[in-house]
């Protein structure tokens, strides 16, 4: 299931109050870093049919605290991880009914999405190859993105000495 995890590490040599001090990262997590990792997951579904709701859970370690944001729609994890080729089959006795043309609302490198676009005549098949497609690593992406916003809060964090 993809997910973001971001952590603080905190030095043990450092001589502090570590409950007020766990108290206070965990209260900028919760108001600041939460918030903006859901809105940049979110935006990464915009336009679907079903977008999956992200959930956030914390960690604390004696040494570490951290937040991770996640989906726990299936589909969300097949988008960000990618699809190699495969054959879809039709269920039972049926029939598959599709479209030939689609544009996907996702592409990779870009944490933008928008509506899908499907096109062409309606055709039937017992079986089709379908080609797969590249993964969108959306949670590397918003790691990368949001890694030094959430830098910049810790140190504003500490630097106010609490």
């Amino acid at each position: 299931m993809p997910l973001i995890q971001i952590k603080v590490i905190i030095p043990k040599r450092l001589m502090f109050d570590y409950n007020k001090w766990t108290r206070e990262i965990k209260r900028v997590m919760k108001q600041r870093t939460e918030p903006e990792l859901k809105a940049l997951f979110r935006g990464t579904v915009e336009g679907w049919k079903k977008p999956p709701t992200f959930w956030a859970s914390y960690i604390q370690t004696p040494s570490s605290i951290g937040v991770q944001v996640y989906a726990r729609e299936k589909v969300y994890a097949i988008v960000t991880r990618g699809s190699p080729p495969h054959t879809i089959r039709a269920r039972r006795r049926g029939l598959l009914r599709f479209q030939p043309g689609y544009r996907a609302s996702t592409r990779p490198g870009s944490l933008q999405s928008g509506a899908a676009m499907r096109f062409g005549a309606m055709m039937t098949a017992v079986r089709v190859n379908h080609p797969g497609f590249a993964a969108r690593n959306f949670d590397k992406q918003i790691a990368d993105v949001y890694g030094p916003t959430f830098a910049a809060d810790m140190e504003k964090t500490f630097a106010a000495g609490v």
